[in-house]
């Protein structure tokens, strides 16, 4: 499916790219990859189709994953303890 843009979307005023990192773009577009190509997701973004793949390729590193576990298990304490509140 190719992406019908009203607007240019390198003029959009950067409201898909503005305080964002490029992983941010690239999560979005793995999640859609069947609905968009991966050059117009891309130009949408603001990032290179040749600096995804290898991102695409390699997933997440154990590191991350270690850190993202401790991150969800400490927010899910803190709604815990103000839950009853």
């Amino acid at each position: 499916m190719k992406l019908h843009f009203t607007r240019n979307p390198q003029k959009s005023g950067g409201h898909l790219r503005a305080n964002r990192t490029p992983v941010m773009g690239y999560q979005f577009m793995k999640k859609h990859t069947d609905e968009y190509s991966i050059r117009d997701l891309a130009a949408v973004f603001g990032v290179s189709p040749s600096a995804y793949y290898p991102w695409a390729k390699q997933g997440v590193s154990e590191r991350r994953s270690t850190e993202d576990a401790e991150l969800f298990d400490f927010i899910r304490e803190i709604g815990e303890q103000h839950h009853g509140r």
